[in-house]
């Protein structure tokens, strides 16, 4: 068990450069634990709270973890960033797993929170804080993506984390999952195309101007104003 932590500004410089030697292959995942060791680079946030490496597979996982251990600290939290690149590197081992078994060290931003150019509309991309907030804001609305391995980045999962527009509208991801997923499956031609996925994110940018469609609309809501060839996915 381990007290729950924050990693400082140097320590978030140093946890970049060790990102940058594992994706080089000059350092092994078991080297990252000493960087919450050293006082210049991490300190105790609350040493009321424990944490533990867990077996992450899936965001479901993830966020059932965080919300049941984390969820009382919710509001001081959520936007800390030393609090989160410090989760980042301590369950490194946890979330760099692919399909195949093999580990992989993504970009910094899937492991450190609030850092690198467009900083502030990138934290969806922390895989952690992603997972978390994507459970707490959609539920089942995202069952797809949340029932995803914590460790992919498919195309839905680019649209759905890369934009915090669209992360944190209350009808897009779920009309997402709606029009493009069948039985916790993408729908055969679903990312491209007419009235496809990446047509949809196109749409909604021009139906911002008029609309709140990253606002408080319904998916039913979102998609009565779509083009046709929209509604033609639903139910297909």
């Amino acid at each position: 068990m381990t007290e729950l932590r924050r990693l400082t500004d140097l320590g978030i410089i140093e946890a970049r450069r060790r990102l940058n030697l594992l994706r080089q292959g000059t350092m092994h995942l078991s080297e990252v634990s000493d960087l919450f060791r050293n006082q210049r680079w991490c300190g105790v946030f609350d040493g009321g709270v424990s944490i533990s490496p867990q077996d992450f597979r899936t965001r479901r996982e993830t966020a059932d973890y965080l919300s049941a251990t984390l969820g009382h600290l919710r509001s001081r939290i959520r936007d800390d960033r030393g609090v989160w690149s410090f989760l980042g590197m301590y369950f490194l081992e946890n979330t760099t797993e692919r399909t195949d078994g093999t580990r992989f060290v993504a970009q910094e931003s899937r492991h450190l929170f609030g850092v690198g150019p467009r900083a502030a509309q990138r934290k969806g991309e922390h895989c952690l804080w992603g997972a978390w907030q994507l459970y707490e804001q959609h539920r089942d609305g995202a069952s797809f993506l949340l029932d995803e391995r914590l460790a992919s980045w498919t195309d839905m999962a680019h649209r759905a984390f890369g934009s915090l527009q669209i992360f944190h509208a209350r009808g897009v991801i779920p009309l997402m999952q709606r029009l493009y997923v069948r039985e916790g499956r993408p729908k055969r031609g679903s990312n491209k195309g007419t009235g496809g996925l990446r047509h949809l994110v196109r749409v909604l940018n021009q139906l911002e101007r008029t609309h709140d469609v990253y606002g408080d609309m319904s998916p039913d809501a979102i998609l009565e104003i779509l083009p046709a060839e929209f509604r033609a996915w639903d139910g297909k």
